[in-house]
């Protein structure tokens, strides 16, 4: 069961970086070096503060249901449509400002 949950506390440390990281820089490096001025965003994007709340949580589902051997069901999405991230929410991210614009039309 440790094992698990170390590997949850990792997942959800690194799912958090890429959260931070897509918000605010153009480009993602894996192996750590610094990013540089021209690899930040001019305009900072997404919905960051309700997406490293997500992050957690939906590593945490994941979690109890490996645990106990069961699925739940998961519902992600904001009061106007939008959809919140998770681990692989980069395509998810895109339809929910689609709905997000539609709505405010």
């Amino acid at each position: 069961m440790f094992e698990l949950l170390y590997a949850v506390d990792r997942i959800a440390s690194a799912d958090m970086w890429l959260v931070v990281h897509q918000t605010y820089a153009r480009r993602v490096y894996m192996d750590g070096r610094k990013l540089l001025y021209y690899d930040f965003k001019p305009h900072p994007e997404g919905h960051t503060s309700g997406l490293l709340n997500m992050v957690p949580a939906y590593t945490g589902y994941l979690a109890n249901n490996a645990l106990t051997g069961q699925t739940r069901a998961w519902r992600m999405g904001g009061p106007r449509g939008e959809m919140l991230a998770r681990g692989d929410y980069s395509q998810e991210r895109a339809v929910g400002k689609r709905r997000v614009s539609q709505s405010l039309a």
